[in-house]
């Protein structure tokens, strides 16, 4: 019986190793650096840095952008990493 728990659990790690290494094969990262009022292309959307500002938290500060998404000259989101 034991035998059996064994290679159950070991092959279920084993599925989950592939699931990690399969996710991060297919996966894309674009890292720029802009300056405020830069527009750069991805996938069809221009993305205009409009601002770059620092938020006060409680114990912290945090720096906050505001970028403008556009897709064919119209406005679909304005985004606030």
């Amino acid at each position: 019986r034991a035998d059996w728990g064994k290679a159950i659990a070991h092959s279920g790690m084993g599925v989950i190793f592939i699931g990690i290494a399969g996710l991060m094969a297919w996966d894309v990262e674009d890292v720029r650096t802009a300056k405020i009022g830069e527009t750069f292309d991805v996938a069809g959307y221009s993305i205009t840095l409009v601002d770059v500002h620092r938020e006060p938290g409680p114990n912290y500060f945090s720096t906050k952008a505001e970028m403008l998404v556009s897709r064919a000259g119209r406005e679909v989101a304005v985004l606030y990493p």
